[in-house]
């Protein structure tokens, strides 16, 4: 029985994701020509597509695996994002979902972040850790101000994140910040790519009481924006 299972060939089932993808997170500007690209949980390329004049696409995919989708917009760097399809039905994403970092966001995160070691070379993960509310919109979730930032490559290497000066009045990066302070907000500089298994969790007290691990596509060179990273409060 063995054998034969052996000799047969799985055929995978494609299921097709539509959406619309923006330039940027926040602009609500839909990408003319921008590219996004599918492929399965080995990294092997399913289907590249070009969006329309109204940002619209349609992309296949394999059912029910993980999916790990890369854009670019014109100027910007790849973004990578990671997920799973479901196990059949072609599958529509939530509008906002999907964009393309710009080459004015990246520009601004790295003034934000000047003076991190690494930033600027090689790829980058950032994001924003915030208190997961149910029914609650992620930009008006409470922001965690003691908050920190691990990423893993495949093999168990970390990466430590920068973080901003704890301070309202200032978004500039403090060489001896070790949490997330006021901003909530992170940089992982020069960060591995592929597959990225990214730990978030906080302090009280300065004693650590909680963790979560994401799963991030890191692209060669590119960003993976985590936005917001969800931590639970017990």
């Amino acid at each position: 029985m063995l054998l034969v299972l052996l000799s047969c060939t799985y055929e995978q089932q494609i299921i097709h994701i539509s959406g619309t993808l923006y330039e940027g997170r926040e602009s609500g500007t839909a990408a003319n020509a921008g590219a996004v690209t599918s492929f399965d949980y080995a990294f092997e390329e399913v289907d590249a597509v070009t969006t329309s004049d109204a940002g619209v696409f349609t992309i296949e995919a394999v059912a029910g695996s993980y999916l790990y989708l890369e854009t670019q917009v014109e100027g910007g760097p790849p973004t990578g994002f990671a997920g799973q399809t479901p196990l059949s039905g072609d599958y529509e994403l939530e509008d906002g979902t999907l964009y393309g970092r710009t080459a004015e966001e990246k520009a601004q995160l790295e003034s934000d972040f000047s003076g991190c070691e690494g930033l600027g070379t090689g790829a980058t993960i950032d994001g924003v850790v915030r208190v997961y509310i149910a029914g609650t919109d992620a930009e008006d979730a409470p922001r965690v101000t003691t908050a920190w930032a691990t990423a893993y490559d495949t093999e168990g290497n970390e990466t430590e994140a920068c973080y901003l000066a704890d301070d309202e009045e200032v978004v500039g990066y403090d060489p001896d910040a070790r949490l997330t302070g006021y901003h909530g907000r992170f940089v992982v500089p020069n960060a591995p790519t592929g597959a990225v298994t990214l730990e978030v969790g906080y302090e009280i007290e300065d004693e650590p009481v909680y963790s979560i691990y994401y799963y991030v596509y890191v692209p060669v060179d590119g960003v993976a924006p985590v936005y917001p990273a969800y931590v639970e409060v017990f």
